[in-house]
This record gives structure tokens, sequence and C-alpha cells, in this order.
């Protein structure tokens, strides 16, 4: 099949998320025969970095990029075209008659297109447009459901576990306790600071834990999280995938506590390197941690205090490896990839949009 793949970024302007999807989904259909193009917004570099001042006065280019979607398009012309962002399908229109995939980036709700009248009207036509809509999870599915009256197919993303695994296994884990972060920190909804207190309640069970935040802070944010830890944080440079695994090889434990996740792929990571990870009963993170022992009430220090404690004795245990790897094995490409594959043959087949047929829940 001749796809053509779209986002406003790709990798590595943004190192997780659907700009990670969409570099994994890529790979996975160039290896096994499929012709893929990328269309973003910009070159696959780090774009210069600009104040908020200024970023408030460019244009949407989650909206202008539409163009860039339609001129590829026509220059191509693919058989399916897969837009990673909600608003993709405008482009697609413009550009293509090819059959079109919307693929929901996290968990759809009105509350997020408030006062935003153009990105909802878009994003209600790109529903209308798509052959099919996917959802990360069974949680953002729903949630398409209540909000929008529309349906998805589920499918979740995937993680090269094997690889992930191989990356990790020349590292070998901390001599002391520590908990990784392998989120944004400067991001609320991360809810670092949760972490923070639960760090607060476990640091007299385990003498010398450190927390790792995979992911740039200043050093007032850093000392700051020390304080209201009270214990050592690191800050570490991840400038690949393979960098992820070490950090996760090295960590006894890895957690995001982050409400409002459609998936959450740090967890299946963290699993294919066989370290625990804990997350929050909320979004689909119930979806991707198969283990419920991993699991802490969304806005609770204390309980998350607990998990953290449980997890942390877990991976003390010379079995725990062997079964995060096989909680984090329904994952792999080598599963999920053909799903994808399939749900394209079948919009190809039909040429209608199935969400309208009630098929693909």
């Amino acid at each position: 099949m001749r796809i053509v793949l779209s986002h406003p970024t790709s990798w590595p302007t943004v190192r997780r998320g659907m700009e990670r999807l969409l570099a994994d989904l890529e790979r996975y259909l160039g290896e096994n025969g499929h012709d893929v193009s990328v269309v973003s917004a910009s070159a696959r570099s780090m774009p210069l970095a600009l104040p908020p001042s200024l970023r408030r006065h460019l244009p949407d280019r989650a909206i202008t990029y539409q163009a860039r979607i339609a001129l590829t398009l026509r220059h191509e012309r693919p058989d399916l075209v897969h837009g990673l962002h909600y608003l993709d399908g405008i482009g697609s229109r413009l550009g293509s008659p090819a059959p079109y995939v919307l693929h929901l980036p996290g968990i759809p709700t009105r509350a997020a297109l408030a006062g935003r009248r153009l990105r909802e009207r878009l994003f209600a036509a790109s529903l209308e447009h798509a052959g099919a809509v996917i959802a990360m999870s069974h949680a953002a599915a729903d949630a398409l459901a209540d909000a929008f009256d529309a349906k998805a197919v589920v499918v979740p993303n995937g993680v090269f576990t094997e690889e992930m695994a191989a990356n990790a296994r020349p590292v070998r884990r901390s001599c002391t306790p520590s908990v990784l972060f392998p989120g944004d920190a400067t991001d609320p909804r991360k809810r670092i600071g949760l972490l923070a207190d639960a760090l607060e309640l476990v640091r007299t069970r385990w003498p010398g834990i450190r927390l790792v935040v995979a992911w740039p802070i200043d050093e007032p944010s850093r000392r700051a999280l020390e304080r209201r830890s009270r214990v050592d944080v690191e800050v570490r440079e991840v400038p690949d995938p393979a960098a992820m695994a070490s950090l996760y090889a090295e960590a006894w434990v890895t957690c995001l506590p982050s409400v409002g996740e459609a998936f959450g792929l740090v967890f299946v990571e963290s699993l294919a390197c066989g370290t625990p990870a804990v997350g929050v009963r909320d979004g689909g993170v119930p979806e991707v941690l198969g283990e419920p022992a991993w699991l802490a009430d969304p806005d609770d220090p204390a309980d998350l205090a607990r998990t953290l404690n449980r997890a942390l004795r877990d991976s003390c245990s010379p079995l725990t490896a062997s079964h995060c790897r096989e909680l984090a094995q329904p994952f792999d490409w080598s599963i999920v990839g053909p799903r994808f594959v399939s749900l394209y043959e079948e919009v190809l087949a039909c040429r209608q949009p199935p969400a309208r047929q009630g098929q693909w829940r």
C-alpha cells in the first residue's frame, strides 16, 4: 500500500506521544513492504526555541499545515491517508479522494475545544470525513462516543519490545532505590508534585531513594522538587529511545501519576525493560498496566506511596522482570502492527465511513 501519515510535529521535535507513534508506525509499515510518506508542519529537526509571547502571534500550525497535507496528497496519490492529529481530515479532504483514517491523539472532550470554534468545526469535519476512527484505548473511545456521538476502533500504541529489552540488558540496576519519572515535569497534568508528596512518605522505608526526571527542568525547579520530596532529584537528558531504555533498566520503579492519559507509552516501555511501572486509575492507564497492584488512586498521595512501596518491593523479586515483559508483550509491534494494516485493508474494501455503519467498536 501507498500510505501517507500526517501529524504537525514529528520525531525528534517531541520525544513521546503521537510523534513517537508516527516514527514507529512509519518504521513498522516500511519494514513490512509498504510505501510510506510522512507529512509534518516542519522539517524533522529540533525547532528554534521561541518565547511564549512570540509563539502566541504565530499562525496555528495544526491548521496551516493542512495545506501541506493537501499538496503532498495531490503529488503522492496514496492508497490511504492516516492522520495522527484530530484536524488532519481537512488536509486529506482537500488533497485526495483516497480513504482517510483519523487517529485520536488523546481523550477527546468538549472542554478541550471550548473557545476554539474553528478547531471544533474542523474536528467535526474530520470525523465526518473519516473512513475509520482509531482510539488508543477503550477510555478514549468511550469519551468520543459520549462527547461527540461517534464510534472508534481501539488499537493501542506499539512498542518494539525486544529492542527495548536488548538496549536495557547491558545496564545494571541502581545500587540504591530510585524512581524514574518519564514525563514532562512542566505539564501539570503529569503531576510530578503528587509523586514528590508520595516520595516524602516513602523515603523513610527506602533510605537513599532518588527521583530521576527524564525531562529537562531548570535548577530552581529541581531544587523545589528536592525540598518537597525530601529526596535527591536528578535530571537526565534523553536523546533517543535507547537512552530511555537505559533509564528504565537503571530504575527500580517507573512512575507517572498523570491523569487524562489515553494510553501511556512509557508504561509499556518500562515493562518491556523489566521494570515495574506505577500509574493511577484514570483514563487508559489501567488498560496498559496489567498489574492492578501497581495502580493507585488518582488524587491520593498516601495511596500512591503505598503503591510505590509495593512496586519497590516487587522490583527486588527475581521473578518480576519476566512478569513485566509478559505484560508488555501484547503491545509489541508484531501484534499491534497487523491490526493497523488489517484496518487499512477493511477501509479500502469498504470505502465508506465505517463509523456510520457501527462496525468499528
